[in-house]
């Protein structure tokens, strides 16, 4: 099972064809609605778990904590815990090193819908401080998670780095063929990179000037809703409509004194 924190890897392991059919299989929206509505925990864990396996019987299953946090409030089950109760699982961590350069990659991948160097470009990447701080925040969250987690639970997992991974996967598969007992040879090369441009690299420089300037709190809080001017006044009159506190004719409308009904 693979432990993410907002890192992409299928690659790693579909590319082998015989150790599991890695992907998010925990994430409900792939599922068509009417089947997942009616599904309870164990229907769910065994469709992930036939989703994510191999005819040789081996499975690969990428999770986020987000995931794992949704299926345990619908549920009040932990699809891990589950899992582990079945048979035997190795656990893997995959993060980045450089959190910044992820977090940018995670906001531009959510804008443009191009998640690798192998994805089209889909939309249009606009330069946002808060989304940029929150990102960074998230991906903290999400190791911070998996740690706790992994201690808790009494898992051991082998930890990679993405960077490491793009031009030489041989450890993460070796770490799988160790596990499941099977030998095979792979080409060691990726056709994947780690997406530097200019544009990130400006992304990256902004984000550090602005982040002095502004502090964390300037950038991880939400903006205030804009409840100013005539939607500040839209938003109060219907209120008061409803309370019976203003009249509803065209005087008041137009500006006419409010009463109050008695």
């Amino acid at each position: 099972m693979r432990l993410e924190v907002a890192a992409s890897g299928e690659w790693l392991t579909n590319r082998f064809g015989t150790l599991g059919n890695s992907h998010e299989w925990f994430n409900r929206s792939i599922y068509a609605a009417p089947k997942r509505n009616r599904w309870d925990a164990a229907q769910f864990i065994d469709s992930v778990l036939k989703e994510a396996s191999t005819p040789n019987g081996f499975f690969s299953i990428k999770i986020f904590p987000e995931q794992l946090y949704q299926f345990f409030r619908k549920y009040r089950l932990d699809p891990i815990r589950e899992i582990r109760s079945r048979g035997d699982l190795r656990f893997m961590l995959l993060k980045r090193r450089d959190r910044l350069r992820q977090a940018v990659s995670l906001v531009r991948a959510r804008q443009t819908g191009q998640w690798t160097s192998t994805h089209t470009q889909a939309g249009k990447a606009v330069y946002d401080f808060h989304e940029i701080c929150r990102a960074w925040i998230h991906i903290g969250q999400s190791w911070s998670f998996w740690h706790d987690y992994c201690v808790l639970e009494g898992i051991d997992p082998r930890i990679f780095d993405y960077e490491d991974l793009l031009p030489d996967p041989a450890p993460w598969i070796h770490t799988y063929l160790e596990h499941s007992g099977t030998n095979g040879e792979f080409v060691h090369e990726s056709e994947l990179r780690v997406q530097r441009d200019d544009e990130s690299r400006l992304w990256m420089d902004r984000f550090t000037r602005e982040a002095r300037e502004l502090g964390v709190l300037g950038g991880a809080c939400p903006p205030a809703p804009d409840i100013s001017g005539s939607r500040l006044m839209r938003k109060f009159g219907k209120r008061l409509e409803r309370l019976g506190l203003r009249r509803t004719n065209g005087a008041a409308s137009s500006g006419g004194t409010n009463v109050r009904r008695r």
